[in-house]
């Protein structure tokens, strides 16, 4: 297993420091920091953006040719992470615990460290992976006025004051048809290195708005839960195909369970 070492903040520090951990250089483009893996490691890249208020993006897109860990070990109070699996799986585990996370594709993890430790994620040989982390400076990110008001649901609250990681916290999900909008309009945008910066941080606060959501949703019963999940999609496009392809002798809806 390939392992590297990233004791670096912020978000663009982080990238470089993966960059010379891989030995190769990164780039600036469209306001992004960027680092193209390679050819001997593997193929795809990882970048990153940094935005005002505390808020940040790392994305993952890449098919590493032996089994890779990257561990983010600075001694400083890491970021609050909400990460989504795209494509693949992601195992995650904190710095100080030898308890492994899967998060596979189409899933969601809202993950913070406790204290300085950090966070170690590993990425499965000759798997192509996609990774977006939404990163939060809590620290920075409750100096806005919106956070002050009331209203915010007591766990996410205390969550987000959590300034010093007094305590972890790990929780995981599915990610809803409205996630997978997100992520469309990501590879579908086209537009200036300014255009993408306003760009992205819009999406940084929909990703914020649509998870927090989700995850209040997911506290309610089952058959209470208004947020259309992914697998749920996947089932009524199963439905829809169906239709389609029988629809000169497709009669009623029991047919969909023969």
């Amino acid at each position: 297993m390939r392992s590297i070492e990233i004791a670096s903040l912020p978000i663009h520090d982080v990238l470089h420091e993966i960059a010379q951990s891989f030995n190769t250089t990164y780039t600036k483009e469209y306001g992004e920091h960027l680092v193209t893996l390679p050819k001997a490691i593997g193929t795809g890249t990882i970048k990153g953006i940094s935005f005002d208020g505390g808020l940040g993006i790392i994305q993952y897109d890449c098919t590493f040719f032996e089994d890779t860990e990257i561990q983010f070990l600075v001694n400083k109070v890491h970021p609050l992470k909400f990460i989504y699996v795209r494509n693949g799986n992601l195992h995650h585990r904190f710095a100080n615990d030898t308890t492994t996370h899967i998060v596979y594709q189409f899933q969601n993890a809202i993950v913070a460290s406790c204290d300085n430790h950090g966070h170690i994620l590993s990425f499965k040989k000759n798997i192509k992976t996609s990774i977006f982390s939404l990163e939060i400076n809590r620290k920075e990110f409750q100096k806005k006025s919106s956070f002050k008001r009331d209203g915010m649901n007591v766990k996410m609250k205390k969550l987000f004051k959590d300034v010093h990681a007094k305590q972890s916290f790990y929780y995981e999900g599915e990610y809803s048809l409205k996630m997978a909008d997100i992520f469309k309009k990501i590879s579908d945008f086209e537009g200036s290195d300014f255009l993408n910066m306003i760009f992205m941080e819009s999406i940084a606060y929909q990703t914020l708005v649509r998870q927090i959501s989700q995850f209040l949703d997911d506290q309610r019963p089952e058959k209470n839960r208004t947020v259309l999940r992914r697998t749920e999609i996947d089932g009524i496009k199963k439905a829809s195909d169906y239709i389609h392809t029988h629809l000169a002798t497709y009669k009623s809806l029991p047919d969909l369970t023969n």
